[in-house]
């Protein structure tokens, strides 16, 4: 299936191999039954970086949230083909639709009236509601150490790595209050040791995306800083695929620590 599975350690490749005979032949049994029944569904093999593993934890997609791995974990990429609405599936989540889709089959190859199911109880179906990752883009923050502003515009990018948008994003020291500093306050510091030990304060501003795919209806982002447990997320914007957020919030670290100064 052109799935080259060597870059881990020897015990990590045997398991990832033992999932990817589970799965390969049940996606293919799974997109037979589909073009039988006609459900214009097609499921793809896909491997999750541990990585991109924690950023998917930051939704509400079922199966994810408890996940850990330290090496690629083996999924399936539902997507729709009228629609073209895509959803990742733990490989558990999709073997159970699978023992559904059979006998859903089977209702069918028997000629029973009742054999194809209402939307809510069709396992080829994933509620349109449900929380997906579009893209997720990562943000330094190196120009705060110095206390220096920062305006950026960063790709968004899908499981794939593949670039879906763009981000644009500012970054602004500012003192306790919340006030921004400007040049006249010369703020800026030679070398982040200095910070250690002093109050820090900055706004983090998520100002919009643009080009974003126009097959989604609502629109939000979620994200952490540092050592952050909860994310913080921005408002939902509705179908545009160039959302403007207009988000800010500020952050305090009091007093900055060697930690997060490197």
């Amino acid at each position: 299936a052109g799935v080259k599975v060597d870059s881990a350690g020897g015990g990590d490749v045997a398991l990832l191999q033992e999932d990817l005979i589970d799965v390969m032949p049940a996606v293919e049994e799974a997109n037979s039954i589909s073009e039988e029944l006609d459900k214009r569904v097609k499921f793809e093999i896909i491997l999750i970086s541990p990585q991109m593993l924690g950023k998917m934890q930051g939704t509400k997609a079922e199966g994810f949230t408890d996940m850990k791995s330290s090496t690629p974990e083996v999924c399936v990429k539902m997507k729709n083909l009228e629609n073209g609405t895509e959803f990742i599936w733990p490989k558990e989540k999709f073997l159970n639709r699978l023992y559904l889709m059979k006998e859903m089959y089977n209702n069918y190859e028997e000629e029973d009236d009742d054999w194809d199911l209402p939307e809510e109880k069709d396992p080829f179906q994933e509620d349109v509601n449900t929380e997906v990752s579009i893209g997720t883009v990562q943000v330094f923050l190196q120009p705060i150490a110095y206390m220096v502003e920062m305006k950026e515009q960063l790709e968004i990018t899908d499981i794939k790595g593949n670039k879906i948008g763009v981000m644009n994003l500012e970054v602004a020291p500012c003192n306790r209050k919340g006030r921004e500093y400007t040049e006249a306050d010369d703020m800026f510091v030679d070398s982040p040791e200095e910070l250690v030990g002093k109050d820090v304060h900055f706004w983090f501003k998520l100002v919009n995306c643009r080009g974003l795919p126009n097959k989604y209806t609502d629109v939000h982002c979620k994200y952490r800083v540092y050592l952050d447990e909860e994310d913080v997320t921005t408002e939902k914007i509705s179908l545009t695929s160039n959302p403007d957020f207009n988000h800010k919030k500020m952050f305090s670290f009091t007093p900055a620590t060697r930690q997060l100064i490197d």
